[in-house]
């Protein structure tokens, strides 16, 4: 039992460390970005984005940087949650 719940807390400060590396890298790339653009067409620093100006500033991002990695970056990300999802579930911590 206490296993079980050790592995499960390392689970969840798996995906929550990997939570604040991508929220962290996000900062970085809006920062990158606005480095470079015109003061008229910066974005925020902190705030909601839609759908379509996340979808600009990852463009503005690909266009300015194109040896950039943050596709990577977000792939592994999602791929550490999908695993930690299925490892609490198989541990009992997640019943559907």
């Amino acid at each position: 039992m206490a296993l079980r719940v050790v592995g499960a807390l390392l689970v969840c400060l798996c995906i929550a460390g990997f939570g604040l590396f991508f929220g962290l890298r996000s900062f970085q790339i809006v920062d990158r970005v606005n480095a470079k653009l015109p003061k008229a067409e910066r974005f925020a620093a902190i705030g909601f984005r839609s759908f379509s100006e996340r979808s600009r500033l990852y463009a503005e991002y690909d266009r300015l940087y194109p040896d950039n990695h943050w596709r990577r970056d977000f792939v592994f990300f999602c791929a550490v949650i999908i695993v930690g999802g299925l490892a609490l579930y198989f541990l009992g911590f997640i019943r559907l």
